[in-house]
């Protein structure tokens, strides 16, 4: 995996994908498939800032809210063994083709 240049001495802990579809439903179904397989993941933020009581506004930021109820935490933390970023990557993969990202990082491994 290629860190973003000026990465020298950060640690990755996790790879944040999104997956499209219609919101939570789709990415919820998706995260269960692959934690059957063995993958481990998570929801990286349930409830976007501007919702929770401390902060919340009258304001109105679909696009954070579409991205809170889209995206996927996968590992990929230093102790991941080549072999088993390459094992994420298939059982993501084998389940309807590649994650939408951001970056091609992830499927060079």
């Amino acid at each position: 995996m290629r860190t973003p240049d000026g990465g020298d001495g950060h640690t990755y802990q996790q790879y944040v994908v999104r997956v499209p579809g219609n919101g939570r439903p789709d990415r919820d179904a998706y995260a269960r498939a692959i934690r059957a397989r063995g993958v481990d993941c998570r929801v990286p933020v349930k409830t976007p800032v501007h919702r929770l009581p401390e902060f919340r506004r009258c304001v109105s930021l679909p696009e954070t809210e579409r991205a809170a109820e889209e995206t996927l935490a996968l590992p990929v933390d230093a102790s991941l063994t080549r072999r088993e970023m390459q094992r994420i990557v298939s059982v993501c993969n084998a389940l309807g083709g590649p994650i939408m990202v951001g970056s091609a990082a992830l499927f060079g491994v």
